[in-house]
């Protein structure tokens, strides 16, 4: 700062110079104002440390005695990471799910185990075998159920089932479907006029 003697204004010039708050853990120290309004040198963010390493717990430390501080990478001996070797984008779906890797005392990971992998093909078991999001794609149905105010059809692959309501009546029967099930029909309104037959 200085003042101009002959206009009496005072004139004020960028000090250009590096700013340091004696931190070992922070980056972008920078000058500007404190809370009280004062310019002074203000603390940069803390320091990311990042070895990419998930067998490791990453700190920084301020130096302490002969340590000069900095980022710290301690291993984790025995920790249990979360793996996967199929496809991208499968884990999680149908049967596959991830297996588990073993971090050692040099901060490796072990082989990948237990996780479980698409099959080639549907296993037609009521399972999304192949984990592409669609069960039992290609095989053959085992059975549909339909429904509707009055009706309800049944078929599990043997017996094929209709319940009917006819008259303000609901009597179940059953019928087979052509695979050979138990063959019989007895629809609603037969129950109910024999019902009201006494018979």
């Amino acid at each position: 700062e200085s003042c101009d003697k002959k206009t009496g204004k005072c004139s004020y010039t960028e000090l250009v110079q590096g700013c340091d708050d004696t931190k070992t853990c922070t980056v972008g120290d920078a000058c500007g104002k404190n809370a009280s309004g004062s310019w002074t040198c203000l603390p940069g963010k803390p320091m990311t440390c990042e070895d990419n390493n998930l067998c490791t717990d990453d700190t920084c430390a301020e130096p302490a005695g002969p340590d000069k501080g900095g980022c710290k990478y301690a291993v984790i001996d025995g920790k249990k990471v979360a793996c996967y070797t199929g496809p991208s984008g499968t884990s999680g779906k149908g049967i596959c799910k991830d297996g588990t890797q073993i971090c050692d005392a040099k901060g490796a990971l072990g082989v990948c185990t237990g996780d479980t992998l698409p099959e080639q093909s549907e296993a037609c078991d009521g399972k999304d075998n192949t984990c592409n999001g669609t069960t039992d794609e290609g095989c053959a149905p085992t059975g549909f159920v339909y429904r509707d105010s009055n009706t309800a059809v049944r078929e599990d692959g043997k017996n094929f089932s209709v319940d009917a309501a006819v008259g303000a009546s609901s009597v179940g029967g059953s019928a087979a479907a052509a695979s050979g099930g138990k063959i019989s029909a007895r629809f609603g309104f037969i129950q109910w006029l024999r019902a009201l037959l006494g018979k």
